[in-house]
C-alpha cells in the first residue's frame, strides 16, 4: 500500500504515483461514476483518464496555435487550405 506524504497540505510523491484529495460538485461527481461505471473503471481510474485526456487535448491546441502563428504569412493556397481543415478538426474535436 502506498504512503501518502503531505507538505502543508499539498501531496507529495511517493514511489511512482501520487496521491490527491480533489472535491467535486455533486453534478461533476454524478457524471464521473457515470463515466467509471460505463468503462468499468474505479472513481480514481476515470478521474485520472479525464485529466489525461484534458491535459492531452491543452497540448494539441498549444501545438496548432504555435503552428498558425509560424504559418499566418504564409502564401500557398494548399498550406492554408491545411490550416483550415486542422482548425476546424480542432473546433469541432474531430
Amino acid at each position: 500500500m502506498e504512503a501518502e506524504v503531505r507538505d502543508k497540505g499539498v501531496a507529495m510523491p511517493t514511489a511512482t504515483r501520487t496521491r490527491f484529495r480533489v472535491e467535486l460538485n455533486n453534478r461533476v461527481a454524478a457524471r464521473v461514476q457515470k463515466l467509471a461505471v460505463g468503462e468499468d473503471l474505479s472513481i480514481s481510474k476515470a478521474i485520472e483518464s479525464l485529466i489525461t485526456s484534458g491535459l492531452d487535448e491543452r497540448a494539441r491546441k498549444r501545438k496548432f496555435v504555435t503552428k498558425l502563428s509560424q504559418n499566418l504569412a504564409n502564401t500557398d493556397a494548399r498550406a492554408q487550405n491545411r490550416m483550415v481543415d486542422e482548425f476546424r478538426d480542432l473546433i469541432l474535436g474531430q
